[in-house]
């Protein structure tokens, strides 16, 4: 006869396999959101993310292998129980059927039934009067014993009832009861020892993963901290080339970067002082020729005044006419003068300069205006053997020389001499007037007239003494690889002359 189970919950899995979240798809799609959006924020570091990242997964397989152990736990206890009732039915229904043959005494099933309630997993009675008889589980119910890995693992104790049906007396029935405890506690303990083991290598991975990713993203923060160096102003910040292959590019990268902006920096504050260089050479270029060409013309431009005024007090009116005359011209050369000073810096092509003719006219202007002045220079031949970048230099020295000596020296002789050797030229302008005392801070007119010498390699010097005039010497190298100067033909001696 098939035995009789009482109703005894039915097999099943792991409760955590089933709990709210898997019968409500909407909460699980809120926790994925929550997870995406701590994933993904803003605020949050890339360490940190990317910890999050690696470690979400750890945690969900340990979580997964949790819930495996449990599972296969459960599996292994419902084996061991269902391999003992198995045992203890298939003994049970053989000693039945020996009795059936045999007639055998019923004490016999006590017999066997205090033999398979020594089985750990088992409690076996016999029952005459349909209730279970008082077992060694201590008179405890079922949910009494239980216990919360019992509940985890889904098993509870079970009773089969099997009847006797050639009892000659009432009827009797032999009762099997599960008692899993035993089996349910060494499962417990081996699943303890696997749920450590996986937790010891889940924390150590999440360690490894953490010591890992701060290591490679050290080089970053430093990258960061460069950055905002480099944002302020300091190009000397570098961070080499270190770290993952990827973040070592970006180092070296970064370091080139840096390196490139230093060197164009450098170069722009090199450059910013050209420009200001260029720009008080312009200056200091302009205020000499505002002083070389204009300051004479204006000194004359006095003495035409004053001379103007002195003839019309004596009533000389041809005189005077005259002297306007003269002031006239003296105003149109000013006017011309501006014009090739604003050419000049408007850079437009320079005429040709003749340096014979123009020392001629500037003698020849002073003796109009200071009749009483002799004015002496070289022939033009000699002043146009020079070199013809020296031209405009050496005319606006002899000119500002001529000026000082009308202006401050009273003199009544001025020579203008030139004279060439082997070494070069050498240019002298000598007055016999009352000179000046030596040491005197020199003013614009001289500093003006080294200057221009000094872009032609010339030097100027001077010498005076008090009551016997002064002597301005200006030294002009040859050119490199040029012939005598002087002299055509390459004439080795030295030629000197004055005219009147």
């Amino acid at each position: 006869m098939k035995p009789k189970r009482d109703m005894v919950p039915p097999l099943r899995t792991c409760p955590l396999l089933h709990n709210r979240a898997s019968r409500d798809p909407g909460r699980l799609r809120a926790v994925m959101g929550m997870w995406s959006g701590l994933t993904k924020g803003r605020s949050m570091s890339l360490g940190a993310r990317l910890t999050l990242l690696l470690i979400g997964p750890l945690v969900l397989s340990l979580l997964v292998s949790g819930v495996l152990i449990v599972r296969s736990a459960s599996l292994s206890v419902k084996r061991e129980i269902a391999a003992s009732v198995n045992v203890a039915e298939l003994l049970v229904q053989a000693r039945l059927k020996e009795m059936r043959e045999e007639s055998e005494s019923e004490a016999r099933l006590d017999a066997l039934a205090n033999f398979l309630s020594n089985d750990p997993h088992l409690h076996v009675t016999v029952s005459a009067d349909g209730a279970l008889a008082a077992s060694r589980m201590g008179g405890q119910t079922a949910e009494q014993r239980g216990h919360w890995f019992s509940w985890l693992l889904g098993v509870h104790p079970e009773t089969i009832e099997i009847p006797v049906e050639n009892a000659a007396d009432a009827p009797m029935r032999i009762v099997i009861t599960t008692d899993p405890d035993g089996e349910i506690r060494k499962a417990g303990e081996a699943s303890v020892i696997d749920l450590l083991t996986v937790i010891a290598f889940g924390v150590s991975a999440m360690f490894l993963v953490y010591v890992g990713l701060s290591r490679s993203l050290r080089p970053l923060t430093r990258l960061s901290a460069a950055l905002a160096r480099v944002g302020q102003g300091d190009y000397s910040a570098r961070v080499g080339a270190s770290g993952a292959r990827e973040i070592a590019v970006l180092g070296s990268q970064f370091d080139a970067m840096a390196g490139q902006l230093q060197e164009m920096r450098s170069r722009t504050q090199a450059l910013t002082a050209q420009v200001l260089a260029v720009q008080e050479r312009e200056r200091r270029e302009l205020a000499r020729d505002l002083h070389d060409e204009l300051g004479p013309c204006l000194l004359a431009a006095n003495l035409d005044v004053a001379t103007l005024l002195r003839l019309n007090r004596t009533g000389q009116s041809s005189a005077v006419r005259d002297c306007a005359e003269g002031l006239d011209g003296l105003i149109r050369r000013m006017q011309d003068q501006v014009r090739s000073l604003i050419g000049r810096l408007r850079l437009d092509e320079p005429a040709l300069f003749d340096l014979g003719a123009a020392i001629g006219e500037l003698a020849d202007f002073w003796r109009e205006r200071c009749p009483a002045l002799t004015c002496q220079v070289a022939e033009a031949e000699r002043w146009n053997s020079l070199p013809p970048p020296w031209g405009r230099p050496v005319f606006l020295m002899v000119q500002e020389g001529i000026s000082n000596a009308v202006r401050h020296s009273g003199a009544t002789t001025i020579t203008v001499t030139v004279a060439f050797s082997d070494a070069g030229a050498q240019i002298a302008v000598a007055d016999d007037g009352h000179g000046f005392t030596q040491g005197a801070k020199p003013g614009y007119g001289l500093c003006g007239m080294r200057e221009r010498l000094a872009t032609i390699g010339g030097s100027v010097d001077v010498t005076t003494t008090a009551g016997q005039g002064t002597t301005l010497v200006a030294r002009l190298p040859a050119p490199p690889g040029s012939a005598r100067l002087g002299s055509a033909e390459g004439l080795s001696e030295r030629l000197t002359g004055t005219s009147a």
